[in-house]
């Protein structure tokens, strides 16, 4: 019954007027009911009382059920825009769900511009002729923002809007409050990245705001900085530009300096962006090693390479570039003045890495996950790529990973693996011009050959991919976990402090006894691989010697006492001249007539990481002083004699460089020179006769005095 309550539902005949109505469940024409709607203040109630009855069984309960039956709502509307604050004009677009076409949406607007509420507006209406109501366009809603003012009052805006179709119930109203400020730069992002300058830290300033003015303050001494304003200098912050960022770095090595920044960006039209939380650059530059590589000959055309392993894994060099061995890509220079960093490629440095290491073109790189990358000339394959190509960038060695030490010879180049294996690539002999003639012979400093020489056509004289380094009988050495290389030989030193040795053996530095090549590994002390040198810590090789340290302190040596290399008298009473020793011997000081060991060196801590002069060796002491024996003909060596070290008049023992100690690590560069890192993190080097000779110039940040005078120096510089 429409808008009445029925009453209860009985069975009865169907012309019986107290019977109610049936019913029909046929599936072919079930009875329907329809609900017919009413107008839109009033709705049609329907209200069904329904019972079902059959024979034999009480009638169910009864189930009531009441209908509102109002016409159609025209619909939902909904804000493209979000209520609450905006910066900048904005334009509020409304939807209608379900769409139609139809329908009108009408909407009314309040609004205040100095931060106050604004009144409630009225409620939309379709007579938009006698009220504030506006009919809604697709073109939206303006809700434009004010002036940009040094207070940031915003416009604030309350719209209500409705629906009207017709026949349909009008939609809710919808309501919502927005606060419009004048735009707004974004804030300043700081970053940092590595400069392209040595020990450079670059700070890249960014707003999301397009073109916008960047005013920066920085302090170099920790302080909190000054807010950046505009204006002209003095006043004014300096402005940023994204071709010439700032830079940053310490004043020198392993030193501390804190860097603090604040930013703020400016635009016409826009309130700047509020001041950047300062943000702070802690930076200090830290070298692990250094390594010098180039020509082994002394001469002044013999330029040298310098590199710098950083604390952060970086790679830096300078110097001789003529082969590419600063991996810093192809490049028309053959001579880089300024410390240039080593690339993988154009736009990826070199990262990561654990040691370096180099020789007359070349130069590897270990890294913290045991790869190696190489770069540089590759005439005989010592970049260990399975080819000759030189290159320019460092790249990977495929197919050796794992590795724990690296060293590089004159031309070949050294890996030992975690399971103590050794492998070699390069060149495996020695070419000597005399007389114009020139001759090749097999040196073996790879040690890759299968031992057999009697067969000598099979002997390599160069390999381009790595090779595992065996003995005598073609066996592959293990328990390996250090390698050195002089010019031509390679030394191996296993984990129990045995050495082995391969190559080059014409003045004795292999120490094995005789002065025969060895194109396999043979045990430094011995001639036949048994027994020799044992306890030993740390082993060097130069261009024609070789020097052990042991776990006591004793220092031994083996090859050329060419200008008492290995600290011994060049010439001994009755015995005549000793011009080398082919089995390694303890050093210390010699009689200058007997012959024998008066007083053996017993402080020796560590070696040169390669030697690049041929006429000096070098040990570090327990107290980090640096001790050298052979020509000082051109004051190279930090020392007031210049000549012979040990000489004639001053025989027998190792001679201590004057004036420094506490040295960390040194390296020997081609033709005299020396860069010592300190134990505080400092460097220092010497430079022979001729400032002029001296190979890196004032690349390091001093300009050296020459005449074998130690000299701090800064790259940073």
């Amino acid at each position: 019954t429409p808008n009445n309550p029925p009453r209860e539902p009985i069975q009865g005949n169907v012309s019986d007027p107290t019977g109610s109505p049936i019913y029909d469940t046929s599936a072919a024409s079930p009875t329907t009911i329809d609900l017919n709607q009413g107008t839109v203040d009033t709705p049609n109630i329907y209200t069904y009382w329904i019972r079902a009855f059959k024979d034999g069984l009480n009638p169910s309960d009864i189930i009531k059920l009441t209908f509102r039956v109002y016409p159609e709502k025209a619909g939902t509307l909904e804000p493209t825009l979000n209520a609450g604050n905006h910066r900048g004009n904005q334009t509020l677009k409304l939807t209608l769900t379900p769409a139609d076409p139809a329908a009108a949406i009408v909407y009314t607007v309040t609004r205040t511009a100095d931060g106050s509420e604004p009144a409630d507006p009225a409620d939309p209406t379709q007579d938009i002729t006698s009220t504030d109501s506006t009919a809604y366009t697709a073109a939206g809603i303006p809700l434009n923002a004010p002036a940009p003012l040094a207070d940031d009052l915003p416009n604030i805006f309350i719209v209500k809007a409705r629906a009207f179709a017709a026949g349909k119930v009008p939609s809710d109203i919808l309501r919502i409050r927005y606060e419009i400020r004048a735009p707004k730069v974004e804030p300043v992002v700081i970053q940092d990245e590595p400069g392209d300058t040595f020990g450079r830290t670059l700070l890249k300033l960014s707003s999301p705001t397009p073109e916008v003015e960047i005013r920066y303050t920085l302090t170099d001494d920790g302080s909190e900085p000054a807010d950046p304003v505009q204006g002209a200098a003095p006043g004014g912050s300096p402005i940023y530009d994204s071709t010439a960022p700032p830079s940053i770095k310490p004043d020198a090595l392993n030193q501390l300096k804190t860097f603090r920044i604040k930013a703020r960006a400016f635009k016409d039209g826009f309130l700047p962006s509020d001041v950047s939380p300062v943000e702070s650059f802690p930076l200090k530059v830290t070298v692990n090693q250094v390594y010098a590589g180039g020509y082994h000959e002394d001469s002044s055309s013999a330029p040298s390479t310098l590199l710098l392993l950083l604390e952060d894994g970086s790679v830096w060099g300078v110097g001789d570039n003529r082969y590419g061995q600063l991996g810093n890509g192809p490049s028309s220079s053959s001579t880089v003045t300024t410390f240039t960093r080593v690339m993988e490629a154009a736009d990826k440095p070199l990262t990561n890495a654990r040691e370096v290491t180099g020789s007359w073109k070349f130069t590897a790189v270990l890294k913290n996950d045991g790869t190696v990358y190489t770069f540089g000339n590759n005439a005989y394959g010592q970049l260990g790529h399975g080819d000759t190509t030189s290159r320019s960038y460092a790249a990977k060695v495929n197919g050796q990973s794992g590795i724990l030490s690296i060293a590089a010879g004159m031309d070949h180049l050294i890996l030992v693996n975690q399971s103590g294996g050794a492998f070699a690539a390069g060149r495996n002999s020695q070419t000597e011009t005399t007389g114009g003639v020139t001759t090749t012979t097999i040196t073996g400093q790879l040690a890759t050959d299968t031992g057999d020489k009697v067969n000598v056509s099979t002997r390599i004289r160069e390999r381009s991919s790595f090779g595992a380094m065996k003995d005598r009988f073609g066996r592959p050495i293990t328990n390996i976990h250090k390698a050195a290389a002089g010019a031509y030989h390679s030394l191996l030193l296993t984990r129990d402090g045995w050495v082995w040795a391969s190559g080059e053996n014409d003045e004795g530095q292999l120490g094995i006894g005789n002065d025969n090549n060895s194109d396999s590994l043979r045990r430094s002390g011995s001639s036949d691989g048994i027994g020799g040198l044992t306890d030993v810590k740390d082993v060097s090789g130069s261009v024609d010697n070789s020097l052990f340290v042991k776990t006591n302190g004793e220092l031994w040596g083996a090859g050329s006492n060419v200008y008492g290399l290995l600290g011994m008298p060049r010439f001994i009473t009755g015995i005549g001249r000793i011009y080398r020793r082919t089995s390694a011997l303890k050093l210390g000081v010699y009689s200058s007539t007997t012959g024998e060991l008066e007083n053996a060196i017993t402080d020796a801590a560590k070696l040169p990481r390669g030697n690049h002069i041929a006429r000096l060796n070098f040990y570090i002491d327990t107290a980090g002083r640096i001790h050298a024996s052979g020509s000082n003909l051109y004051d190279q060596f930090p020392h007031n004699a210049n000549d012979i070290l040990p000489n004639l008049t001053s025989p027998g023992l190792f001679t201590q460089a004057s004036g420094i100690r506490d040295v960390k690590s040194l390296t020997t560069a081609a033709g005299g020179y020396a860069v010592f890192l300190m134990a505080d993190g400092s460097l220092k080097a010497s430079n022979r006769r001729g400032s002029s000779r001296w190979p890196f110039k004032n690349y390091l940040g001093a300009v050296l005095t020459g005449n074998g005078a130690v000299q701090e120096v800064n790259p940073l510089k």
